[in-house]
C-alpha cells in the first residue's frame, strides 16, 4: 500500500510542472495571436511594443490580479478580444511567467 501511495505522489509531482508548462505554452500561443501586435513578443526577434501598449515585461510586473483586470475590462484598442476564463488564465500564467523566467 505504501508503494502505491509513493507511486501516486511521484506521478502527481511529475504532472504538476508539466501541466503548468502546458498552461504557459497555451498562454503564449494566445498572446502571440491576440496581443503581440501591440505589446511586442519576447519570442520574436523584434520584441518591441507599440507606443500605445506596454511590453509584456511591464505587464508581468503588475501581477496576476491587475492583468486579469486589464483583460476583463479591455480598452478601445483591445476591442474584439473575447477570451474565455481558461484562456485568460493561460495568458496570465504566460505573462507572469515571463517575470519569473528572467
Amino acid at each position: 500500500m505504501k508503494s502505491v501511495f509513493i507511486s501516486i505522489a511521484l506521478a502527481v509531482a511529475w504532472a504538476l510542472p508539466n501541466a503548468a508548462q502546458g498552461q504557459m505554452n497555451n498562454g503564449q500561443a494566445i498572446a502571440e495571436q491576440w496581443c503581440a501586435n501591440c505589446h511586442g513578443s519576447p519570442s520574436r526577434t523584434a520584441a518591441v511594443a507599440s507606443d500605445a501598449a506596454p511590453p509584456f515585461s511591464h505587464l508581468a510586473k503588475l501581477g496576476p490580479d491587475r492583468i486579469r483586470g486589464v483583460l476583463t475590462a479591455p480598452h478601445e484598442q483591445m476591442r474584439g478580444i473575447d477570451l474565455t476564463r481558461e484562456q485568460m488564465d493561460q495568458v496570465i500564467d504566460y505573462i507572469v511567467g515571463l517575470e519569473t523566467a528572467q
